[in-house]
């Protein structure tokens, strides 16, 4: 489900699609609802994760580095559109 939601959110920056169009915000709840599972809304356990996002290049072999356009997109359009993750 991560790789088919990556896979979609690099065909929308591709496409030039802006975080605040309505096409985009699929793509953020699709994230949103993703990272719920795997953190089982932990905000404290979230926190972590997205820290551990932003400051690691790689994490269990993933070249996190090289998703943070992504990460950053999908960050832009969840606050586009106000699709909230934990607190």
């Amino acid at each position: 489900m991560w790789a088919d939601l990556f896979a979609d959110v690099q065909a929308a920056m591709d496409a030039n699609v802006p975080p605040g169009d309505a096409r985009a915000k699929p793509l953020a709840e699709r994230w949103l609802a993703l990272v719920t599972g795997f953190t089982g809304g932990d905000p404290g356990l979230f926190a972590s994760l997205k820290k551990m996002y932003q400051t690691e290049d790689t994490v269990r072999g993933m070249d996190v580095k090289a998703m943070r356009p992504m990460n950053e997109y999908l960050e832009q359009v969840r606050a586009a559109h106000g699709v909230d993750h934990p607190q």
